[in-house]
């Protein structure tokens, strides 16, 4: 039977962990603070980990370094939990190697279709999930810029008066665009890649 691990001292998360997953076939194990999940992890089985990124002490980002940082523990999907009011660190999140982010409050259908895809991917030969978000981080903005849309050519500007460096645009003005619009892109692929693995997963 796969186990989930929980890391929230929220005694109103831990209960709705419990009572999504009632009706699975998946053993939940809750924890307050993320030293006794860190000591479970590193001596039980542990298959998905749901870590709140304010837990006192070690937070969740500070946890799912460690668990990347063990060999035996590296594997582990780590999805971090955020309060609506929170502010997630997408930066940091990917400096950790985190997997997925879910905003609280949860929904149980939501919540469980992730855990189940999580869980279905990790029995699975590499492929949708292969690759953490901490592994597809921004291109070089020299090898981005081979796929960037074509630019239309302007009418050459006549007048000697303005300086090249006027009408220009900068190397770093170039490069923060395509840092901005990857960052976009990677937040709406982790949007919607539970749905589209759903539709692997059923074969559609």
């Amino acid at each position: 039977m796969p186990h989930l691990v929980l890391a929230d001292d929220s005694p109103a998360i831990q209960k709705i962990i419990e009572l999504s997953f009632a009706d699975e076939e998946i053993e939940i194990h809750c924890f307050a603070d993320s030293k006794s999940a860190l000591e479970y992890v590193n001596t039980h089985s542990a298959d998905v980990l749901l870590a709140d990124i304010s837990l006192p002490g070690l937070d969740g980002y500070e946890l799912c370094r460690v668990i990347r940082q063990n060999p035996s523990t590296a594997r582990i999907p780590v999805v971090l939990l955020v309060g609506a009011l929170q502010r997630f660190d997408v930066e940091r999140a990917e400096q950790v190697g985190y997997n997925f982010q879910l905003t609280k409050p949860l929904g149980s259908s939501q919540l469980v279709d992730l855990i189940k895809n999580l869980l279905d991917a990790s029995t699975s030969p590499p492929a949708l999930f292969s690759l953490t978000p901490s592994q597809c981080r921004a291109i070089p903005p020299a090898y981005a810029r081979e796929f960037s849309p074509p630019v239309e050519s302007k009418p050459a500007i006549e007048d000697d008066a303005l300086s090249s460096s006027e009408v220009s645009v900068s190397d770093d003005e170039i490069n923060l665009l395509e840092s901005r619009l990857l960052e976009r892109l990677q937040q709406e692929l982790r949007r919607i890649l539970p749905e589209v693995a759903r539709d692997v997963i059923k074969g559609r």
